[in-house]
């Protein structure tokens, strides 16, 4: 009965995300409030069981949609390829870590990083769940020191960062790591990097510098927000620079439009981000084929 009522409930509901109606004051909230109630124990996403945190935000948009960015999953997907090696930082519950353990193959690898307990722990369910075996799940965060530090939570706890960008709030204390350090006694060749790590990407890059520069044809994907960056103590243009600086071309994913722009420009992709909020990234040591 309850899984009939989960269908029933998504049905009404998955056509107004992505819509001007899901931004009529109160429509989410009425959503957020009954959505826990209906949702089943786990739902399938891109084809692999996940246990939800039902008050995550993420959470819920992925349950209800079956998707999260949808045009950003076709990329990954696209872009993704058998036997290749991925690099998650900020895997959250998994929905990139599962997708990219079907996508890489029995002989491929998936690196999931995520330092909160409580996330991972779902995490570890949802890889259990689906008996993936080409996942290493690592509960760490990944920055530009190798020790520990305070994990920010924020609610929901799909923000959590390292740095203190909001108010208020609790912390934890958290194993932080480099990539360079972790990956300091293996010769893979990683393919794809995912960072969704709330203002922590420049201090990621400084920590995989020899990543960077032995890995000749990578993608990283990245969430691109210019306050958090600042509030890290950097300047978004330096990020930008950064990834310049290993021959990387940047592009800006714009789901709403469902199209890549090529961007070479720092204050463009800066001032992107001013009128969107928040910016997806996809950055390359290759040219993009639009086939």
């Amino acid at each position: 009965m309850k899984r009939t009522l989960y269908l029933i409930f998504k049905k009404i509901f998955k056509p107004l995300f992505g819509t001007s109606i899901s931004r009529i004051p109160g429509v989410l909230a009425i959503f957020k409030f009954f959505f826990p109630l209906f949702s089943p124990q786990w739902v399938y996403v891109q084809d692999s069981k996940i246990n939800m945190d039902r008050y995550d935000p993420v959470s819920i948009y992925a349950m209800a949609s079956n998707i999260y960015g949808p045009f950003m999953t076709k990329l990954f997907k696209r872009i993704v390829k058998k036997d290749n090696v991925v690099v998650d930082l900020g895997a959250h519950i998994g929905y990139y870590t599962l997708l990219a353990s079907r996508l890489v193959g029995e002989n491929g690898i998936v690196y999931a990083f995520e330092p909160d307990p409580k996330t991972y722990s779902l995490l570890l369910k949802n890889i259990q769940l689906n008996q993936y075996r080409n996942i290493n799940a690592i509960q760490k965060a990944i920055s530009n020191n190798v020790g520990t530090a305070k994990l920010y939570l924020s609610p929901g706890r799909s923000e959590n960062t390292l740095y203190h960008i909001n108010e208020g709030g609790s912390s934890i204390d958290v194993g932080v790591d480099t990539l360079d350090h972790y990956f300091q006694d293996t010769n893979k060749t990683i393919s794809v990097i995912k960072m969704d790590i709330e203002g922590g990407e420049m201090s990621a890059l400084l920590g995989m510098e020899r990543i960077l520069r032995e890995n000749i044809d990578m993608t990283i994907f990245l969430e691109f927000i210019p306050d958090f960056i600042r509030r890290a103590g950097f300047a978004p243009q330096d990020l930008l620079y950064k990834l310049f600086s290993y021959k990387f071309k940047i592009y800006l994913i714009d789901d709403k439009e469902k199209r890549l722009r090529y961007s070479n420009n720092p204050d463009d992709i800066i001032s992107s981000c001013k009128r969107l909020g928040i910016v997806d990234l996809v950055a390359m040591k290759r040219q993009f084929r639009n086939q």
